[in-house]
């Protein structure tokens, strides 16, 4: 589910399931994500996004990023912090 007003700003929910997807402890996946994307001016937008697994009660990716973007390239620097698997 996605919304997006006029003036740029877009907040965005959505929710993923794959049944075993972890094959590792063969457990089903179930995740939910949560994305904002803010214009700080006509060329300038703050991102943020988290995603959260239900099933396995962890955080899976959090990031921030601030990115600029003209008629022929973007410039993209963000932060972000993931689990990563044993």
């Amino acid at each position: 589910m996605q919304y997006e007003n006029r003036k740029g700003y877009l907040t965005q929910v959505n929710y993923r399931y794959a049944k075993d997807g972890n094959f590792v402890d063969n457990v089903d996946l179930s995740q939910i994500g949560i994305q904002f994307i803010a214009p700080l001016g006509s060329q300038l937008k703050l991102i943020s996004a988290a995603y959260y697994d239900l099933e396995q009660h962890n955080n899976i990716d959090s990031k921030i990023a601030l990115s600029y973007d003209d008629c022929c390239y973007r410039i993209t620097f963000m932060f972000e912090n993931y689990s990563k698997t044993d």
